[in-house]
């Protein structure tokens, strides 16, 4: 199973790697909604952003601590699942909702620009994404660490998510990273609920 975007090597490894494995801007969530996610139908909560989230710009997890540069990911504080920043926007777009998060990612860790031209919305970048960022099929193609997961929008959330994959499950799962979702910054995502995912040409994975 060759990924149907895999016109360099790397990704012709990854289609690879999963037929051996078969016997992973502004505004991510609409305003005082919750987010979508694996364990509850797409409109339904999966964090509550009223009780116990952390103060606004509180680390909250990093999918690659070892890593120079700043890829952690920080809570929304008072705003957190909703569609306000707590903070002015940064280098990265609006802080800290989840485009912000996925765009600095992949800033730091892969070179691509810190703000992706056309994207309003986390569903957005499904169709909006620089050149040597390429979408791809969860349930069809192997799924590295540092890949994109995006959800689409839904009544309850006209926004839409995206969020930093950690890991591949196995289960129909993917392990992420998340900013603005009510989760603390991390939890599990069932690939069946991606609109796209997303994948770096400089991402050297699968680690």
């Amino acid at each position: 199973m060759i990924h149907p975007s895999s016109f360099d090597a790397i990704h012709v490894l990854r289609g690879a790697a999963l037929c051996v494995a078969i016997a992973t801007a502004t505004g991510c969530l609409g305003a005082g909604e919750a987010p979508d996610g694996a364990d509850a139908p797409l409109d339904e909560p999966l964090g509550d952003a009223e009780q116990g989230v952390a103060a606004c710009g509180v680390a909250q997890a990093d999918p690659d601590p070892w890593f120079p540069g700043n890829t952690t990911s920080y809570s929304n504080g008072s705003f957190e699942g909703t569609g306000s920043s707590c903070l002015s926007p940064g280098a990265y777009g609006e802080r800290y909702q989840c485009v912000e998060y996925a765009q600095r990612y992949y800033a730091v860790r892969f070179g691509h620009p810190n703000i992706w031209s056309g994207v309003g919305s986390a569903y957005q970048m499904c169709d909006n994404h620089p050149s040597g960022v390429h979408t791809f099929n969860l349930n069809t193609t192997a799924v590295w660490h540092g890949d994109l997961i995006v959800l689409p929008a839904t009544p309850g959330n006209q926004f839409g998510h995206v969020a930093v994959i950690d890991r591949d499950n196995g289960d129909g799962t993917v392990a992420v990273v998340e900013q603005n979702a009510g989760s603390g910054g991390r939890r599990n995502i069932a690939k069946s609920a991606a609109l796209c995912g997303l994948w770096s040409s400089n991402n050297q994975g699968p680690y």
